[in-house]
């Protein structure tokens, strides 16, 4: 699984939960201990383990992280829009600026 990660520091997180599972410890505790996943999602995991329907859970799991990062993307892109659009605003009013002083500056010299 840590193969399929691009994030090296994620990678080696999840290797070392693997190597602890192999060892006998469930899923759960492992990730407990690294304490870098959200507390509902170790809770699921445990339950799943306990209940032995584990497979559920991890597709519930993924399911929940999904629905959060799409909110979360959904955020930075309303945020970003306004963003952009003040920085090709303020693009255009230097360029128009760079523009028209020469303009006004040779027209006062005429006077």
């Amino acid at each position: 699984v840590e193969n399929t990660v691009g994030n090296l520091i994620l990678a080696r997180l999840i290797a070392q939960v693997a190597e602890e599972t192999r060892g006998g410890d469930s899923l759960a505790t492992p990730m407990r201990k690294l304490g870098i996943f959200p507390k509902t999602v170790i809770q699921m995991i445990n339950v799943g383990e306990e209940t032995g329907k584990l497979d559920e859970m991890l597709l519930k799991v993924a399911d929940i992280e999904e629905r959060h990062m799409r909110a979360r993307t959904k955020t930075m892109i309303s945020l970003l829009a306004p963003a952009l659009i003040m920085v090709v605003g303020a693009m255009v009013g230097f360029m128009v600026i760079a523009i028209l002083l020469p303009i006004f500056k040779m027209s006062s010299a005429l006077h």
